[in-house]
């Protein structure tokens, strides 16, 4: 008897910051991960797989995050509520969806430039 295992499929969002100055990268992500956990709570934070992805290069205002392909929405839908980091005001754009990180990277200077 043959077991399938089934790979996760991960997908990366690029997130812009607004405003650019004076926000923590570390913040912003703990925002929305908490946002998260409020809407559809810590089982479904978990099963998410939601990280904070690092990448040198990219300018200081964007943030990358992964999560499961499965748990795409329901994460794009806590990032659009967040609306203070750290008890500061601020929004969160989605600039863009990728399935790997280099065609995310390349997305982004497509559309920032």
């Amino acid at each position: 008897m043959s077991h399938r295992i089934l790979k996760i499929k991960r997908r990366y969002i690029a997130v812009k910051c607004r405003p650019e100055y004076a926000l923590d990268m570390d913040k912003v992500y703990e925002s929305i991960e908490e946002m998260f956990r409020r809407l559809f709570g810590e089982v479904f934070l978990v099963d998410s797989r939601l990280r904070r992805i690092r990448v040198k290069r990219l300018d200081e205002s964007i943030i990358i995050v992964s999560c499961s392909h499965i748990y795409l929405g329901k994460v794009l839908a806590a990032i659009t509520l967040v609306n203070s980091v750290d008890g500061e005001a601020a929004a969160l754009d989605v600039i863009t969806v990728s399935g790997t990180l280099r065609a995310l990277k390349r997305k982004i200077r497509l559309r920032v430039s």
